[in-house]
């Protein structure tokens, strides 16, 4: 099967990528002292839909590979994913070693012991490639397996997941929560295209089911309301998000989202560096603390984290350098770029 050429699934991508950027500028201005109250809110909101979106999209264009063959799927996805994945822990771990500190992982770039662990047990936002990784494999392992066996599993553990029930690192939460996300887009391409056939009513019934969902996780103290709650809301959400962008893709906004949706790879993994030293020089330099200062400082770490990725990366293209940043050097992947 073809990989389906979608034009808003670029959007939702997009959408999913500045939801992140935003999230990580929340927590960056808080670690620096200048947090946002209605920031932090709005990050939390978002909790179920940033990363369900971005797996969603994943699993999508993910068939065509899932069904070729291990050694072609391990070089082109699997091996891939692990290679970027070991790179850039490294590559981060150097820059808050020597550039400016992680406020919000101490002992990244300070402690050895801690980056070998953090390779078992990521404790940073590179887990995203090692959880790719393991859903390529995972997906490829149970091919044979009835898929109305491998759903109630996968629901089951995105509820566990998104509970709390089990106390567990963030990283191994999220791949229990998102997993069947990145599944039912691999099998189910033309139930998603149906229903992104009538964008309005996936934004009229999916936009109030995520926003009470969502608030009902976020209030609750009970895990079994929590769970369930939080799955839902983030499948009504990808499914608002959805309709949002198949509506917007003839506009302006529609083409914004594509573009960064085209550039999601390096945004995700050097957008926390970038607004950390933009936060670090800030405060080096006495940026004001009051509300409009932190207003400009969020608009500055925003722009920073989603337009600097994109240049830097055009620039590593020009002097040579992404064959082996942002590709697998020692295969045919080389040769040309590899859209996440």
């Amino acid at each position: 099967m073809n990989k389906p050429r979608i034009d808003w699934l670029d959007a939702v991508k997009g959408a999913s990528i500045l939801m992140v950027s935003i999230y990580h500028v929340g927590l960056i201005m808080d670690a620096y002292g200048y947090s946002i109250t209605w920031l932090m809110k709005i990050n939390a909101l978002l909790t179920p839909i940033r990363m369900p979106a971005f797996f969603l999209a994943a699993g999508f264009v993910a068939r065509s590979s899932v069904n070729r063959p291990w050694l072609y799927l391990f070089e082109k996805r699997i091996g891939f994913y692990a290679y970027l994945f070991v790179l850039w822990s490294v590559l981060r771990f150097s820059f808050f070693g020597n550039v400016v500190p992680n406020r919000l992982a101490a002992l990244e770039g300070n402690d050895w012991t801690w980056l070998i662990s953090s390779l078992v047990a990521p404790e940073t936002g590179a887990w995203f490639l090692r959880a790719l990784a393991i859903f390529y494999s995972l997906t490829k392992c149970v091919e044979s397996v009835p898929k109305r066996v491998v759903i109630p599993i996968g629901i089951l553990a995105s509820v566990i997941g998104f509970s709390g029930i089990v106390p567990m690192l963030f990283s191994f939460a999220n791949i229990l929560q998102y997993f069947v996300f990145f599944y039912v887009a691999c099998h189910f391409q033309h139930l998603i295209l149906r229903l992104s056939d009538m964008p309005l009513r996936l934004i009229a019934l999916g936009t109030p089911v995520f926003a009470v969902l969502t608030v009902l996780a976020w209030r609750s103290y009970y895990w079994w309301i929590d769970g369930p709650a939080e799955l839902a809301a983030a499948v009504a959400g990808v499914l608002a998000l959805i309709g949002i962008a198949v509506r917007l893709e003839n506009s302006l906004l529609g083409s914004v989202a594509r573009f960064f949706g085209h550039n999601t790879l390096p945004i995700y993994v050097m957008h926390l560096m970038i607004i950390s030293w933009v936060a670090h020089m800030a405060t080096q330099y006495n940026w004001p603390d009051h509300a409009a200062s932190r207003l400009s400082l969020a608009v500055v770490l925003f722009l920073a984290a989603v337009v600097l990725p994109v240049v830097i990366k055009r620039f590593f293209d020009r002097i040579g350098l992404s064959f082996f940043l942002f590709r697998l050097p020692w295969s045919g992947a080389a040769r040309k770029p590899v859209v996440v």
